[in-house]
């Protein structure tokens, strides 16, 4: 039994004890992470002496039963909601008044050096033959150019620092949740003794807290206090850290927006959970500023288009045509960041004023074995297939094998705005003359009044120009190749001498082979499908192999010095052959491998490296095309002849003849009496055998 000295003893330890809490209290108030502490006071009641005896109901005193920790997951769940709420708009705000303090309005904007350089071409109106004035115009032109670049890099250079603040969001967010895996280690220890310190709980929460800030999350608890981490505001987002294990966090670029991702075992997931807390904030910044990024842009690229078409057309000092203002950047392509075929493309611009200044999204379509679009109005004449998408303007040529999903994006805006250079150095460059002029003979004595209008001479849909459709040059590795028949194009008026060739299409493969695959390369392995060779041939292409004096660290040093080798014969199959001997002839670029054959047809073809096989671009023999020359009254000039269907189809305004345009076939081939004198010459491999019927070549006439 207990003395009441005892009993007041143990009460006044359990009182300097709760004391010792609240003093604890105290001093950590400003502790960050720390949680309340409260002590429990319990009596010790007497314990029964016997089986038959009554138990005691006089006390023992009282103790410390445990001390309680402040703490509701509730009310601590809609904090987490709340902070990563406040990130979010917080940083989207900071981020947007950065971008709204560049551009409002001022004495620096794009509206102030746009009115002054439509300013100084006022002045230059006003006396064209003035030229402090053109100096003046061409200095604010100068300084508009100037302007547009500056704004065009500050405002991606922010677009930039949102995507690197959300990496680094990212990365912080990972350490953070390393260590919040140590703490669920140790709490998973210390709960197998029924023992968890408040300051691993405090450490615990406070970590929770942190990573709130930064995404938004759903946190469970289980009987031990280990912590769950789920990404989003419900349990059904992907779990960033399960007890002991945990998911790392990265950011991925996809059509012109970031998105952040759980990595785990090497793969990247992209999640859509996270619309809250700082990275979000970042990720709606760099979206947000993107696209005022790319009205900046489209209105760089449309105001130089404008201005450069009014200028063309007007009258220099020199009594030259007026050119090109301003220039932009050309049209460039890019590749999906998900793509899973190895793909290269090569990008031939005809004339950038004829494609459109959105972007555009090409997707290939596997079962149709060519690239789709939903913006087919944005081109004319497009056409595409596995390897290539043309349209007028352009030609895109595509190597590799593209799986079903490859994207490939063209842009014609992007960067339009940093890249804009003012193109006129000389005052007497500014065509301010217009190139119709009508004045008044002052020796006129009548007062007769004539009229003068202006008037647009007859337009045809006029095809491109030759040189811009065909390549300038004789010899058939330059040649142009077409994804249809029915190319149409025009000869410039005035063109003194002219030649135009057609050449078959020889069976060729092309392999997209970079110099870290050469570097890697063992096997090429060729399949002949026709011929006296037809059949499988391997290659053999390790360095040391093919040259015995060579170094262990000797290897392929480019593309070129790989061809030569095969072109030389040094390469051999497996059956004694070089390519030569095959009929075949090896050509390449920087990225990209091409063989040709003479007469026999690839199966297929690869290169084999110790980590993959990359399969070739097999492309078949094709026959020259016809060459048909026509006057735009339909004078007939060279070619083969036509049947009556055929002229129908071809002489149309859509093909630039006149509306009035009948065909004529007594020029046809003419070599003595060509059309109005010119000297023609054709040759035709296969001969130029015709029979002409009836007086127009086409058609005969009963006698």
């Amino acid at each position: 039994m207990a003395s009441l000295f005892d009993i007041g003893k143990s009460g006044v330890q359990a009182y300097r004890q709760a004391l010792t809490v609240t003093g604890q209290n105290i001093t950590n108030i400003n502790t960050d992470g720390y949680h309340r502490r409260e002590a429990s006071i319990e009596e010790v009641s007497a314990s029964q002496g016997g089986l038959t005896a009554v138990a005691s109901q006089i006390g023992l005193g009282a103790r410390v039963s445990e001390i309680r920790r402040s703490f509701n997951e509730f009310i601590t769940s809609r904090v987490y909601t709340a902070k990563a709420d406040f990130e979010k708009s917080n940083v989207f705000y900071e981020n947007v008044r950065d971008l709204e303090n560049f551009l409002l309005p001022s004495d620096s904007d794009l509206g102030n050096f746009m009115g002054n350089f439509f300013g100084s071409l006022m002045e230059v109106a006003t006396a064209p033959g003035d030229i402090p004035g053109r100096l003046v115009a061409i200095e604010e032109g100068l300084s508009l150019a100037g302007a547009f670049r500056q704004t065009g890099v500050m405002v991606e250079g922010l677009k930039m620092d949102a995507k690197s603040q959300a990496e680094a969001t990212a990365d912080t967010v990972n350490l953070l949740v390393d260590e919040l895996v140590k703490v669920n280690q140790r709490l998973l220890s210390s709960g197998q003794s029924g023992q968890v310190p408040n300051s691993v709980l405090d450490n615990r929460d406070k970590l929770i807290s942190e990573i709130s800030e930064r995404v938004e999350l759903t946190v469970t608890y289980d009987q031990r206090g280990v912590a769950t981490i789920i990404l989003g505001g419900t349990v059904a987002g992907p779990k960033l850290v399960e007890g002991a294990t945990a998911r790392k966090m990265g950011i991925i670029e996809n059509q012109g927006a970031i998105q952040p991702a759980l990595i785990s075992a090497g793969s990247v997931t992209p999640t859509s959970q996270i619309t809250k807390g700082s990275l979000a904030g970042f990720t709606l910044s760099y979206e947000f500023i993107g696209e005022i990024e790319k009205q900046i842009n489209t209105l760089a690229f449309l105001f130089a288009r404008e201005v450069n078409s009014v200028h063309e057309n007007g009258i220099t000092l020199d009594g030259k045509a007026g050119g090109k203002m301003f220039t932009l950047n050309d049209l460039e392509f890019g590749f999906g960041p998900t793509n899973r075929g190895n793909l290269s493309a090569e990008l031939n611009i005809t004339n950038i004023d004829l494609i459109s200044p959105e972007a555009v999204e090409f997707v290939f379509n596997e079962e149709r074995q060519s690239w789709t679009t939903n913006s087919e109005d944005s081109f004319q004449n497009l056409s595409t297939s596995a390897s290539r998408i043309a349209a007028d303007g352009f030609d895109l040529k595509v190597f590799g094998s593209a799986k079903n999903g490859d994207v490939i994006t063209l842009d014609n805006v992007s960067g339009a705005a940093k890249n804009m250079s003012f193109l006129l150095k000389k005052p007497q460059e500014l065509a301010a003359a217009s190139p119709t002029i009508v004045t008044q003979n002052s020796l006129n004595s009548s007062d007769a009044v004539m009229e003068i209008n202006k008037t647009t001479p007859t337009q045809f849909t006029e095809p491109p120009v030759v040189n811009a459709v065909f390549e300038n040059g004789n010899i058939p590795i330059n040649a142009t190749d077409f994804l249809r028949d029915g190319v149409v194009a025009s000869i410039p008026a005035g063109t003194q001498n002219f030649s135009i060739n057609s050449y078959s299409q020889q069976p060729n493969v092309s392999i997209v082979l970079s110099l870290d695959d050469l570097v890697d390369a063992n096997n090429l392995q060729i399949v002949l499908a026709d011929g006296a060779n037809a059949g499988t041939h391997n290659f053999a292409l390790g360095y040391g192999g093919l040259f015995s004096n060579a170094g262990s660290s000797d290897n392929w040093t480019d593309e070129a010095e790989f061809q030569k080798a095969l072109a030389a014969g040094v390469v051999t199959s497996d059956t004694g052959f070089t390519l030569g001997d095959l009929g075949l002839f090896p050509s390449s670029t920087s990225s990209s491998l091409n063989i040709a054959s003479s007469s026999a047809a690839f199966t297929s073809a690869s290169v084999t490296t110790s980590s993959k096989t990359i399969n070739a671009s097999v492309t078949a023999s094709q026959d020259a095309s016809d060459i048909q020359i026509f006057t735009r009254e339909g004078r007939h000039i060279a070619g083969s002849p036509m049947s009556e269907t055929e002229i129908v189809n071809f002489l149309s305004e859509e093909n630039g003849f006149n509306p009035n345009a009948e065909y004529y076939g007594s020029y046809l081939n003419q070599e003595l009496n060509a059309y109005r004198g010119m000297n023609l010459n054709i040759s035709n491999v296969g001969g130029l055998e015709t029979i002409r019927l009836g007086p127009f070549g086409s058609t005969s006439d009963a006698i």
